[in-house]
C-alpha cells in the first residue's frame, strides 16, 4: 500500500526535483513561476544555492515571503542578479540576517530594501559587501534601519556620491557613530543632511575628515551639534560650519586646518606629558629605592668591618711592658 502524500507536498515535489537534480534546466521550466511561499519555505540549502537568475525572475513576488535565513545565505551570485526590487521587499526581515558577501551581487534591486530588513544586516561581510549600485538604489527609509555595527563596516570607497543628503538625514544618530572609522572627506553637499543629533555623536576622527565644503553645506541649526560635542576637534569644526564657513572663505579654512593641528598637537602633548610625568615618578621611585639599598649596604659594610676588627684584635698577642719600654729607648 502506497504512503499517503499530502497535496501540498505533492505540489512541492516536482519543484524540489527541478532545483536539486536539474539546476541547469531550471530556466527552461515553468515550475518557478508557479511556486508558492509555502513551497519555498521547504527548500534546503542545496536547493537554494541552485536557483538561477531566470528562476528568481519568474517567481511570484509573494513567493519570496517564504525564503528563510538559511536559504538567503546560500543564494548564488548569478541567481541573485535576477531578483527585482519588489521581490526583495517581500523577503522576511529576519531572513536578511542570512546575507553575507553574496549581497555584493545585489544592485538596483536594493531599492526594495526596507528599514526593518536593513536592521537585520548584522553580518560583517554583508555590510562590507554593499556596493555602490546598492547604496545608490536604496531609499532614505532603508538607511534609517542600519545599525552602528553595520555602518562601521561600510567600505568608504563605495560611499562617495552614492549617498545623498536625504540618505544621511535618515541614518539613526546612534548609527552615525559607525562613521567614525571611515574617511568621509569625499562628502560635500551631502553633508546638508546632517542633523544636530547626528553631529553631536561624531568624534575626533570623523570631524577631522569633514572637508570645508562639507561643513559649509551643513544647516546652521544643525551646527549646534558640533558646538555641543565632547570632541575638541568637532568644536573647532564648528567655526567652519554653515554660513560662518561660507562668509569666512579660504582664510577661515586655513584657520580651521591650523586649529585641527593645534587640537591634535594638544592631544598628543597631553598624552606625552602624562607619559613623561609617569616616567619621572617611576624614576624617582627607583632612585629612592637605590638610596635605601645603598644605605642598607653601607650599614652592613660598617657592621662587618667592626666585627672583622674586633676579631682581629682578639688574636693580637699581649706585649710585656718591659718590651714596650725597650722599644721606646734610643
Amino acid at each position: 500500500m502506497a504512503a499517503h502524500i499530502p497535496s501540498s507536498q505533492r505540489a512541492l515535489h516536482p519543484f524540489l526535483l527541478t532545483l536539486a537534480f536539474l539546476p541547469a534546466s531550471m530556466g527552461q521550466t515553468d515550475q518557478c513561476s508557479n511556486v508558492t511561499a509555502a513551497q519555498v519555505a521547504g527548500l534546503d540549502a542545496y536547493s537554494c544555492s541552485a536557483i538561477d537568475e531566470k528562476c528568481f525572475g519568474d517567481m511570484p513576488e509573494d513567493a519570496f515571503k517564504g525564503f528563510s535565513e538559511v536559504c538567503v545565505s546560500n543564494w548564488n551570485g548569478n541567481g541573485i542578479q535576477g531578483i527585482t526590487a519588489k521581490q526583495l521587499s517581500k523577503v522576511p526581515k529576519e531572513s536578511f540576517g542570512g546575507w553575507s558577501s553574496n549581497i555584493e551581487y545585489m544592485g538596483p534591486a536594493c531599492a526594495g530594501i526596507t528599514a526593518d530588513q536593513a536592521s537585520y544586516l548584522t553580518d560583517e561581510h554583508a555590510c562590507e559587501a554593499l556596493g555602490q549600485d546598492c547604496f545608490t538604489a536604496m531609499t532614505p527609509e532603508a538607511y534609517g534601519g542600519f545599525t552602528k555595527e553595520c555602518v562601521a563596516n561600510w567600505r568608504e570607497n563605495e560611499l562617495g556620491a552614492s549617498v545623498t543628503a536625504k540618505d544621511i538625514s535618515a541614518i539613526d544618530p546612534k548609527a552615525v557613530k559607525g562613521l567614525n572609522d571611515h574617511d568621509i572627506s569625499v562628502w560635500t553637499e551631502q553633508c546638508a543632511g546632517f542633523s544636530e543629533k547626528q553631529l553631536v555623536e561624531l568624534t575626533d576622527l570623523a570631524c577631522s575628515a569633514l572637508s570645508a565644503p562639507c561643513l559649509q553645506s551643513i544647516p546652521d541649526k544643525s551646527c549646534k551639534g558640533l558646538f555641543n560635542s565632547k570632541s575638541g576637534v568637532c568644536q573647532t569644526a564648528y567655526q567652519m560650519c554653515g554660513k560662518k564657513g561660507k562668509s569666512s572663505g579660504s582664510g577661515s579654512s586655513l584657520v580651521f586646518a591650523g586649529s585641527l593641528l593645534m587640537n591634535s598637537a594638544s592631544f598628543i602633548g597631553m598624552v606625552s606629558s602624562n607619559i613623561i610625568i609617569g616616567s619621572a615618578k617611576f624614576l624617582v621611585r627607583i632612585f629612592i629605592g637605590l638610596l635605601l639599598v645603598a644605605a642598607i649596604l653601607a650599614s652592613c659594610h660598617n657592621h662587618i668591618r667592626r666585627v672583622y676588627l674586633m676579631a682581629a684584635y682578639e688574636h693580637v698577642p699581649d706585649i710585656p711592658d718591659a718590651d714596650c719600654e725597650r722599644g721606646r729607648q734610643p
